[in-house]
């Protein structure tokens, strides 16, 4: 499972605006970040392209295209934001453009928004670096009419349900659920709507593909269909403790299914409305979760609160299906009306920080543990949590080659190996001050460590745990207990690889460059790195750590086989291999996997 999210983490991270100057990151293109204002007419940009319908060819006129500068590209995203409108015949001309890096997007009601350089929609495009005074022709751009799927929510009696939540997901995707590495989630939003007075819905803005679509009567009438959101407040899963319920209302499939697994996934096409995807509601039996939380005095107890959040690749679809109360002062909880299912038991003190992991320089977080629990059919009892007191990290950091820190700030991160949903969201982090950091209210967990604030070609060649090496295995801090010390070295001598993505004999701009240590490391995700080819298929990933890695070309970003350790494993036969030792910059030449072989 870890190794599965690593890599959705990745996709998550290359999908996210590059951050400057931090390790493991790139801009597109490779071009460095400069702030320099142009005032030289000169060195100014043009570009031209044309919007076409995607389907029929014909241009497409009052079209908005927006061109935005890439943070952390070439240009620093300074050239800030131009505006354009096509006209007749779906021409579009952008003048006065400082030299830098950009990403296109074209825009019309009725369509799919559409990226310069995207094979699909959704998909991030091409960068489109610009060098001073060029002019950029042929940026054309094909618009994707929208899909939709109709349909209405019914009772268990036939009659129409209104505000019943409606939600499509694209079936067999798996994504990161938030910023940075996360656990997966399979599946990724399209639409979601609520129903009309008479039960109908419309789900809109949907991209060509198959998509499950889940019901909820969350603010449905008939049922209390309480699944509202995880985070209602302490107390919440008590209140219904004298008078539970047995059965209510669950979060159903189409086709009218309570189980994920059977839900059978609505095919949508460019431009088409798909109707008659009724769902009718059903009902389920609700269990009930006891037990007690260890490690705690009974005077701390008014500050505890227990939660259950869904587990497993499916969990994510439960919409909001996580239970909270508060816990007793005999340290017992009970949480009801609770569907069957797995699930992660969160135990979280507050703490005087307000909980969560550790924070910048001194903000503390309360103590956090975790158990998993399995509802099936009938209720769980004697569930027990044990809270396990924060931790301090403090550690130096070492520059190699250099006497003194560098100039510029750094931050760093312990960012957690696998993400849990419901577990206090964040990463530890601190500022380092010349040389040394702090980080304090860390959960014992297992962590990789995350550099920012470093020149560009920088990259992370130790960590010593209590004066053992630990980058290859991960930090573990799940025995750790009061104050542990971390030393980090950093060479600024990282290699690069950079080269030119072709398909059919010609560049392949906005094609998805996916690089892998070979062997894949789980305990560190920062060396499996992405880039986008830009107008002329040129990429480069720069601050990479000596050693062996494994390249793959895609069309566009691939969110099931960058999830997927055994898709990932099925294509290298498609792969370049390169073996990179300090400071060396090696150049390749890809060929984009062919379509057969990433979809068999």
């Amino acid at each position: 499972m870890i190794v599965r999210t690593i890599l959705a983490g990745l996709l998550s991270a290359s999908l996210a605006a590059p951050q400057r100057g931090g390790v493991g990151e790139q801009a597109p293109g490779g071009q460095a970040a400069t702030s320099q204002q142009i005032t030289d007419p000169k060195q100014l940009c043009t570009l031209e392209g044309r919007v076409f319908h995607a389907q029929t060819g014909e241009p497409v006129p009052r079209v908005t295209v927006t061109l935005t500068g890439v943070a952390g590209g070439r240009g620093g995203g300074g050239g800030g934001m131009r505006v354009a409108r096509t006209d007749a015949e779906g021409r579009f001309v952008i003048e006065r453009v400082p030299p830098g890096s950009y990403r296109l997007v074209a825009e019309r009601v009725g369509f799919l928004r559409q990226f310069y350089g995207a094979q699909s929609p959704g998909g991030a495009g091409a960068p489109i670096n610009l060098s001073p005074g060029q002019t950029v022709r042929n940026l054309d751009i094909r618009l994707t009419p929208q899909g939709v799927i109709l349909g209405s929510v019914l009772d268990e009696y036939g009659d129409p349900v209104p505000r019943a939540t409606v939600t499509a997901y694209r079936a067999g995707l798996r994504v990161s659920l938030g910023a940075g590495r996360g656990g997966g989630a399979v599946g990724q939003t399209g639409a979601s709507a609520i129903t009309n007075d008479i039960g109908e819905y419309r789900l809109a803005g949907l991209t060509p593909g198959q998509y499950l679509v889940v019901a909820t009567a969350q603010a449905a009438r008939g049922g209390r269909g309480d699944f509202g959101p995880a985070f209602a407040g302490p107390g919440r899963g008590m209140a219904a403790i004298s008078t539970p319920a047995e059965e209510d209302i669950l979060p159903t499939y189409y086709p009218s299914t309570l189980d994920a697994n059977a839900a059978v996934p609505v095919a949508v096409s460019p431009g088409q409305e798909t109707g008659g995807v009724t769902i009718v509601l059903r009902r389920g039996n609700l269990f009930r979760v006891q037990g007690r939380v260890a490690g705690a005095a009974p005077d701390q107890a008014a500050g505890i609160r227990v939660m259950l959040t869904p587990r497993g690749d499916m969990g994510q679809y439960l919409l909001g299906a996580a239970r909270t109360a508060q816990v007793r002062q005999d340290g017992t909880f009970e949480l009801v009306r609770v569907a069957p299912g797995s699930y992660y038991l969160i135990a979280q003190s507050l703490g005087r920080g307000g909980g969560g992991r550790g924070g910048p320089q001194g903000e503390g977080g309360g103590a956090v543990g975790r158990a998993t629990v399995d509802v099936a059919n009938g209720d769980v009892r004697d569930v027990v949590v044990t809270l396990v007191e924060p931790l301090t990290v403090n550690g130096m950091l070492r520059v190699e080659g250099q006497q003194t820190a560098p100039a510029q700030a750094q931050m760093l991160s312990l960012v957690p190996l696998e993400r849990i949903p419901g577990l206090p969201v964040g990463t530890a982090a601190a500022r380092v001050a010349q040389g040394a950091f702090k980080m304090t209210g860390v959960t014992p967990d297992v962590y990789y460590l995350s550099v920012g604030g470093l020149p560009e070609g920088a990259y992370l060649k130790s960590v010593r745990l209590n004066n053992q090496e630990v980058i290859e295995k991960g930090i573990d801090l799940t025995g750790a207990r009061g104050n542990v010390m971390l030393d980090v070295t950093v060479s600024l001598k990282g290699a690069a690889v950079e080269g030119t993505v072709v398909r059919g004999g010609e560049a392949a701009p906005g094609s998805w460059v996916l690089l892998v240590s070979d062997p894949i490391r789980p305990s560190q995700p920062y060396l499996n790195r992405s880039a986008w080819a830009d107008q002329e298929g040129k990429f480069a990933i720069r601050g990479l750590a000596p050693g062996a890695y494994k390249l793959y070309a895609f069309a566009e970003a691939q969110p099931e086989t960058s999830s997927d350790l055994e898709r990932v494993k099925a294509l290298e036969a498609h792969a370049a291999s390169v073996r990179l030792t300090e400071g060396e910059t090696e150049t390749v030449a890809l060929r984009v996997i062919p379509a057969e072989a990433t979809n068999p």
